[in-house]
């Protein structure tokens, strides 16, 4: 079994790789959260009083069965297909969902957004999908020695500290141009076949391209954790760096940020969690209600700026209010 150790907060046992990042890989862990059973179905997985709900998807040719039990205390789940079949992206999605929810409901939460410290300085850098968030964010590690925490995804708490959450950057072809980054001839055909199919609509389902932080042309250091000092929202019509009140941005990012997660979550542990309810003090509602205020909190204890350029340039300016 792999184990994962969340800074402390979720511990997790899964008998596959479902791309947690590396760093919270461990040798042994105690009082898991989560424990994760993919492939054939394993008959000794439940105990006798685990209370399980059980969901199925997919054709009758192909069906997938999910089965899940005590989603807010100590979570199980089971997925299984024809023959052992897998949808990694299934289960990465029901396995984060959860990751999501205990998080919460321990006053942290993962949230959307780039998070890079330097100087002892965290710094959050927010904006919509698509904006140029990777792009500075890259320009700021290979350039001016940022340390690195997390790409579009990082754990926030109430005391306005960010937590590392270093998933492989979510990569598109103009990144690889900009920072001369080599890949093999087999993962360069991959690469250029999913971003060009995902042109298409009838291939949304593909997931992004991603790419380690190893393959950077420089040595990324990976920051455990940064007090949160500045938030740049980028926007591209424009050309200056000003600070702002921080309602402006947070209004902004909540309703972004709320949409994000909402539409990521795992339809399945959603409706677990509204069967489950009724018998738990916990309630969906609570749990959008602490991700709101962790990042009402962590907004008002820092400066916030907004961000604008016409040509992407966004690293130079946040160096100049750094400098």
């Amino acid at each position: 079994m792999l184990k994962y150790n969340i800074h402390n907060l979720v511990k997790i046992e899964s008998n596959i790789d479902f791309g947690l990042p590396k760093v919270f890989k461990v040798d042994n862990i105690e009082n898991v959260d989560l424990t994760v059973n993919a492939g054939r179905f394993n008959p000794n997985f439940f105990g006798a009083s685990d209370n399980v709900y059980c969901f199925e998807s997919g054709s009758s040719l192909l069906r997938f069965t999910s089965q899940i039990s005590d989603i807010f205390g100590k979570t199980k789940i089971a997925y299984s297909g024809p023959r052992g079949f897998v949808r990694k992206k299934t289960i990465n999605n029901m396995i984060n969902t959860v990751v999501s929810w205990k998080l919460l409901m321990k006053n942290h939460a993962l949230v959307y957004g780039d998070c890079l410290e330097k100087d002892g300085k965290g710094v959050l850098i927010i904006g919509p999908s698509g904006v140029g968030k990777t792009l500075t964010s890259l320009h700021l590690l290979t350039q001016h020695d940022f340390n690195y925490l997390g790409n579009d995804e990082i754990i926030l708490s109430n005391a306005n500290v960010a937590y590392s959450y270093p998933i492989a950057f979510k990569m598109r072809p103009k990144h690889l141009e900009t920072f001369n980054i080599s890949l093999s001839t087999k993962e360069q055909f991959i690469f250029y076949l999913r971003n060009n199919l995902r042109r298409f609509p009838f291939f949304c389902f593909i997931s992004e391209s991603f790419v380690d932080t190893d393959r950077l042309p420089c040595d990324v250091n990976i920051k455990n954790c940064a007090k949160i000092e500045r938030i740049y929202w980028l926007e591209q019509n424009g050309d200056a760096i000003e600070e702002t009140k921080s309602e402006y941005v947070l209004n902004q990012y909540l309703s972004l940020n709320l949409f994000y997660w909402w539409w990521l979550w795992s339809k399945n542990i959603q409706l677990c969690g509204y069967l489950t309810h009724t018998n738990n003090k916990v309630y969906l509602g609570d749990l959008i209600s602490s991700m709101e205020q962790t990042i009402k909190s962590t907004f008002d204890k820092s400066k916030c700026f907004i961000v604008k350029d016409n040509h992407g340039k966004w690293y130079r300016k946040i160096m100049q209010d750094f400098e």
